[in-house]
């Protein structure tokens, strides 16, 4: 579809990634291209451009400072992102604790962080994807999530929290893992058309 940039999709939600003005006039031309081929309408009306700059549209779709991708709010500070992220994790890990309270501690704890990491890694695809985390990103962030869960104090560092945890593959390793086999196949078929 296109020269540069990325794109994340699943099912009719994409989010589409380019570093310049004319990157991303072609990607929405080559968007609603597909109207005939494969019966795809670019709607316009619920499209959004994430920038930092000031314009108000770009080909018909409005621009803005955040958007929301399969519910995930996508902002272009890292800082911010992070925040956002982060708190949207514990909204939800608080969430099932509070449905769990009577469940036996052991399980809650392993429950809260298995539901933690799975978020982490929903969470942490489109952030790796448009370049505001990295591996080292995510590491720190999933164990800052064990950290809280798990009442660890300051004194114990994140590489021996990971290590702690280290039954499950890290969190960063699964989103770039995920993120490699989603390239390959993206290839595979663009060779096939």
């Amino acid at each position: 579809m296109r020269v540069r940039g990325d794109l994340l999709a699943f099912a009719d939600d994409m989010l589409v990634m380019t570093n310049a003005l004319g990157e991303l006039k072609l990607a929405i031309s080559e968007l609603e291209s597909l109207k005939d081929k494969w019966n795809l309408r670019l709607n316009k009306k619920k499209s959004e451009i994430l920038t930092r700059e000031s314009t108000q549209e770009v080909s018909g779709v409005k621009c803005v400072k955040n958007v929301k991708y399969l519910g995930v709010r996508v902002v272009l500070d890292r800082k911010e992102q992070t925040r956002v992220s982060t708190e949207q994790i514990y909204k939800n890990v608080n969430m099932l604790r509070s449905r769990l309270k009577r469940a036996d501690p052991d399980v809650l704890q392993q429950l809260t962080c298995c539901l933690a990491r799975s978020l982490l890694i929903y969470i942490g695809t489109p952030m790796v994807a448009t370049g505001l985390w990295k591996k080292s990103d995510i590491n720190r962030i999933e164990a800052g999530l064990y950290r809280k869960i798990l009442c660890y104090n300051n004194t114990i560092s994140n590489k021996v929290i990971l290590n702690t945890m280290s039954t499950m593959k890290p969190a960063a390793d699964a989103i770039y893992s995920l993120q490699q086999n989603v390239r390959v196949q993206y290839t595979r078929q663009q060779k096939l058309t």
